[in-house]
């Protein structure tokens, strides 16, 4: 089965964020990407890539010292 490929509008719906975004993070390189022609794709397991290292754990409640 081949991995699901989206354009920047796609990634934008995928990721919560406007498609401007996306089109900054690929000019700072921030976000995974490939180019078809003047195209820009992007893989669905490089978007979930994205979400893991971009996502924080919530601290446990410690007792204030």
């Amino acid at each position: 089965m081949e991995e699901q490929v989206f354009d920047v509008l796609g990634a934008a719906r995928y990721l919560g964020v406007k498609p401007s975004t996306i089109r900054a993070w690929c000019l700072r390189r921030k976000i995974r990407y490939f180019k078809s022609g003047r195209a820009v794709r992007f893989r669905r397991g490089w978007l979930e890539e994205f979400i893991e290292r971009n996502t924080t754990v919530e601290r446990q409640n410690r007792p204030r010292a």
